[in-house]
């Protein structure tokens, strides 16, 4: 029997020491719940993946624009999740932790292969590279395993890896992450021995990525990247003169395939997103204030992933900023010139070490989807958008310093593990502190708020949260200050109302409802419950049977009787305006709608309501009572 090389054993127990640090790392999850930040859009409240895997659910994830997206794959994934977990979710977020445990694994064994050197060099060699050695390329096998685990590494452990695995929404990004790194070691088979056979399967990986998130349509671009360095195609084909334009164009034209599948997968995508009202239009955010935050954006980043602080789940747009005074302030023009430089830098020294040249390309290329030029949602950046962009900064920095340290003095070399090992511990420790901020809403968005200023969006969350946890008098100052940074916030005003009323300042109530459908006439929820408030508050200098007879009137006309708490509502509204006969009969329907909904109880108690108006009483609750969805 064949045994196994000392490189071999080398590489499995690699493999299997990131795949459990990944592991130990996330085991925090055990305690994480849902949030109300998409989790309800993906998961929680949408009907369709809670069929499990049904005829009906599949066929939606190929023909719908949910949520403003089409990627199937993530949609099947999910619906398999829910048919095995349920509502579980530890379940979700351990199918995520698998995944990320999965891609940490393939990382360092497709950049293991890819820069594995053709021959073992000699001790001499191993001290001076030779002249012939190809830039970048590691001298011993060994060298080139611990420089891909510790790219490895440092993509499996740190903390900015956090809200693509620890949130179950984000499951497109370490799905579609597993077939980026299955295709670029399908390319790298291919590359070695090119036939259809694995090219097809090259073209089946970048179809499983896209079919997972469309933000990997950048890859054919960092395949060109990779020809370039470490697999030397480019350079393999310049050496011949008499061909080498037509061997060099050969690569690009190999990519046309690919690049038709990355073209029909862009347009569906902005269709979706059209369609689903998440692309910002050009008046709303013009296209300097887009360019001035991509500059900003990336360096961001950068920042981020050499000094992680300050991490939140939602970052707002500097866009009141840029209102106030433009978009070309100098912090932008020093972003600009800062990434010009480092440009001109990665080209120059990149004509020896081309993986300088390859890692801040790849970073610029495959973060250029989510950078803001092409404006999804209202944030500035996002933790998750770095999950693969990450991987060439990382890559440029380990192989720098691996030829560094092939020229460093002995005591160097023979230290340098330890302030690596400190950094790596730093790293996970972090992490861990990360992972543990998306346990629930209320330490979620409390962290969001305390990083970040006037981030509207977190304040508007952290104020539901603290409604939904039955603490109105501590929700109401988030909920201010939301609409303090966003006057126009309707869903704020709405809350903020909630709050108040729930404290027994109705008059303050029913002005922030007010305020809510100024902003938002058609809001369903504010004018039912606006409705509700006129017809039942104890204070009778509140109450105003017309206006409540109006609201619920029109929101029963324009739901055609479906909505059972506008209907309840026109009852109360009825009975206020002594029409009680009208009002049982209301109230009945309503009663009828919600058991048909399988909301029992309130049916039950819409059913005693309708009782009382049988017997002429109007009926009276306490603000207390109301409740945010």
């Amino acid at each position: 029997m064949i045994q196994p090389s000392a490189t071999s054993r080398r590489r499995q127990l690699t493999a299997l020491v990131l795949f459990a640090a990944t592991a130990a790392v996330y085991a925090p999850v055990w305690n994480n719940q849902f949030v109300h930040f998409d989790d309800d859009v993906y998961l929680t409240a949408n009907p369709h993946v809670q069929q499990g895997l049904t005829a009906e659910a599949v066929k939606w994830c190929f023909t719908s624009a949910y949520a403003s997206n089409w990627h199937p794959l993530t949609w099947l994934s999910h619906l398999l999740d829910w048919q095995l977990f349920g509502a579980n979710a530890l379940g979700h977020h351990l199918v995520n932790v698998l995944l990320h445990a999965i891609n940490t694994v393939l990382v360092f064994l497709v950049l293991e292969r890819i820069t594995r050197p053709r021959s073992i060099a000699t001790e001499k060699n191993r001290r001076r590279p030779d002249a012939n050695r190809n830039p970048g390329e590691s001298t011993t096998s060994s060298a080139n395993l611990w420089r891909a685990a510790l790219v490895a590494a440092l993509f499996c452990l740190h903390p900015l890896r956090v809200e693509s695995v620890a949130w179950a929404a984000e499951r497109k990004d370490t799905l579609s992450a597993l077939f980026w790194w299955l295709t670029i070691g399908a390319y790298a088979s291919y590359t070695a021995s090119p036939n259809w056979r694995r090219y097809g399967l090259v073209l089946l990986g970048l179809l499983g990525g896209l079919l997972a998130k469309p933000a990997v349509v950048t890859l054919p671009v960092v395949l060109l990247l990779l020809d370039c360095w470490p697999l030397d195609r480019f350079a393999a084909a310049v050496r011949d003169t008499r061909t080498s334009w037509q061997r060099a164009w050969r690569l690009v034209l190999e990519k046309l395939p690919l690049a038709a599948l990355c073209a029909a997968s862009s347009a569906v995508t902005i269709w979706a997103q059209r369609r689903g009202g998440s692309l910002s239009a050009v008046e709303h955010l013009p296209l300097a204030y887009r360019i001035a935050n991509a500059l900003l954006a990336y360096v961001r980043y950068l920042e981020l992933m050499f000094w992680p602080r300050g991490l939140a789940c939602y970052y707002p747009h500097p866009k009141p900023d840029f209102d106030m005074h433009g978009p070309w302030q100098p912090r932008v023009l020093l972003a600009g010139g800062l990434l010009a430089a480092l440009s001109i830098v990665a080209v120059w020294f990149g004509r020896r070490r081309r993986y300088l040249l390859v890692g801040w390309f790849w970073y610029l290329i495959t973060l250029l989807p989510m950078i803001g030029l092409v404006q999804v949602g209202r944030q500035a950046l996002a933790d998750r958008y770095s999950y693969l962009p990450s991987v060439g900064i990382a890559l440029a920095v380990v192989w720098l310093a691996g030829d560094w340290l092939e020229s460093a003095p002995g005591v160097v070399r023979r230290w340098f593990g330890v302030p690596v090992a400190i950094a790596i511990t730093a790293l996970a420790a972090l992490t861990v502190r990360q992972v543990a901020v998306w346990r629930d809403d209320l330490s979620l968005f409390k962290r969001a708020v305390s990083v970040t200023d006037d981030n509207d969006v977190a304040l508007h969350n952290l104020g539901a949260a603290l409604l939904l946890a039955n603490r109105p008098a501590e929700a109401a100052p988030y909920l201010r200050e939301a609409i303090r940074v966003r006057p126009d916030y309707a869903t704020a005003c709405r809350l903020l109302a909630i709050a108040l009323a729930q404290q027994d300042q109705g008059a303050e109530a029913i002005r922030w409802y007010r305020e809510t459908l100024r902003w938002q006439p058609a809001s369903i929820d504010a004018a039912t419950e606006l409705a509700w408030l006129y017809a039942t508050h104890p204070d009778a200098r509140l109450r105003d049977p017309a206006q409540a007879l109006q609201l619920a009137g029109a929101v029963v006309q324009s739901t055609g009787e479906r909505s059972y708490p506008a209907l309840d509502a026109l009852a109360a509204a009825f009975a206020e305006n002594g029409r009680f006969d009208e009002a049982a009969h209301v109230a009945d329907q309503a009663a009828q709608v919600a058991a048909s909904a399988g909301d029992a109880n309130t049916a039950h108690q819409i059913a005693a309501r309708a009782a009382r108006y049988r017997a002429r009483q109007p009926y009276r609750e306490s603000p207390t009572q109301m409740q945010a969805e």
